[in-house]
């Protein structure tokens, strides 16, 4: 039996609401008697290719009793593509005072779990210990009352939920298909000791040039639709910017993102000052640049190229409708009309400059032949690719790597 283990973080964020322009939310002021609640979703990395399941839930309870909703609509979470990374999913309005536990409802109806078995990805079913396959599953942590959650106006505040699934999933692949049995188990801290980049995703709703800060309407993950709340970004001379294909720095950056028209879809990508509250990015993409906005999206690994045709390992794939798909194979073909540019660099890039192991953000269009993918690409984004090893050697600044993962796949 080979066991694979992952661990998993929910990320919670609480602060008082303000005026557009100030505070680390947006909006309209939400009153004496409410606080705000910006919830993120993140995730270790782990041994799963997908674990997608539907996120129908996230409560909080107060210390009256009162059980306060805070997820205005389901939501569909891949945690295996969350690795190092925290992803915003909602900015509600709660009741001031102190909170005593939190919940999570999993739906795994529908879910996507997949696991390597011979360098292949292969399904999985999720079963809980009694091998009953699961539907549902609503987890509960109890806050740590010599740590409490309490909400008061303008108390910026911060609750880590870690969806711990190091200990609530282990993985028999001796078996065909591979069980996962699901115990899943939340651990909570009121405090954000480790601190991730955050990702912001949603339609640009104001650009502030004078304040450095952009306001936008919350659509996490890939959603087209829904009202999950508004949050305030803020910039600097720093922030990298890529709107339609072309890359910014600093105030011409903003400069241009201003010129955006509203409800434009916007990407951003930073860290949640822990003193002031404040979301600071450093990247932001906007127009065309945003995946599955105007053009099919690829974000994934080159595993292959032969000339112009690459073969990639697809973590996820955002088709223009709004459709979603996970872990695949797609056939990749560039031309010399394929626009290149590289992650936090205005350097320019060619297509030449792709290689095997480099991870891509891809557009252009897509199309399916019996479940086989191909992708004329337009424009391809060199990502920084993250690999983990064993150190072998090092010469003159050369590392030597014995390579175990690379994008949290097995190799």
């Amino acid at each position: 039996m080979k066991i694979f283990r992952m661990v998993t973080a929910l990320l919670l964020t609480l602060g008082l609401l303000s005026g557009c322009g100030g505070g680390s939310g947006g909006g309209s002021t939400t009153g004496d008697d409410n606080g705000s609640l910006v919830i993120g979703i993140t995730d270790a990395e782990g041994d799963f290719l997908a674990y997608a399941v539907d996120v129908t839930s996230i409560k909080l309870t107060h210390a009256d009793g009162r059980v306060v909703e805070t997820l205005p609509q389901s939501s569909r979470v891949d945690f295996a593509q969350y690795v190092d990374l925290t992803e915003f999913v909602t900015a509600a309005t709660i009741p001031n005072g102190r909170y005593t536990k939190a919940s999570l409802v999993l739906d795994y109806s529908n879910a996507d779990v997949q696991v390597e078995v011979d360098g292949n990805p292969v399904q999985a079913q999720v079963r809980d210990s009694q091998g009953n396959v699961i539907t549902t599953r609503e987890v509960e942590v109890t806050l740590d009352s010599g740590h409490p959650l309490v909400i008061a106006p303008g108390v910026a505040k911060h609750l880590t939920l870690d969806f711990d699934l190091q200990t609530s999933n282990s993985v028999d692949t001796s078996v065909n298909p591979p069980v996962v049995t699901a115990e899943p188990l939340l651990v909570a801290d009121v405090e954000m000791d480790n601190p991730k980049p955050h990702r912001l995703r949603g339609l640009l709703k104001a650009v502030d040039q004078s304040q450095n800060l952009i306001q936008l309407q919350l659509r996490p993950f890939h959603r087209h639709d829904g009202e999950f709340g508004t949050l305030d970004a803020y910039v600097n001379d720093g922030t990298n910017y890529e709107i339609d294909g072309v890359a910014y720095s600093g105030r011409s950056g903003l400069t241009q993102l201003a010129l955006q028209p509203l409800t434009s879809w916007i990407v951003l990508f930073g860290e949640i000052n822990t003193t002031t509250g404040q979301f600071v990015a450093s990247e932001v993409y906007a127009g065309s640049s945003v995946p599955g906005s105007s053009q099919d999206a690829v974000t994934g690994v080159v595993t292959a190229r032969s000339g112009d045709q690459l073969t990639v390992r697809a973590r996820a794939i955002v088709r223009t409708d709004g459709s979603l798909i996970f872990n695949k194979d797609v056939t990749v073909m560039l031309d010399a009309d394929t626009t290149v540019t590289r992650q936090l660099s205005k350097n320019s890039a060619t297509i030449g400059d792709i290689s095997v192991g480099q991870r891509l953000d891809l557009l252009g269009t897509i199309t399916d032949s019996d479940g086989a993918l191909t992708m004329a690409a337009t424009k391809a984004r060199m990502m920084l690719t993250l690999l983990s090893g064993n150190a072998v050697s090092m010469n003159d600044g050369e590392l030597v790597v014995n390579l175990q993962h690379l994008e949290g796949m097995w190799i």
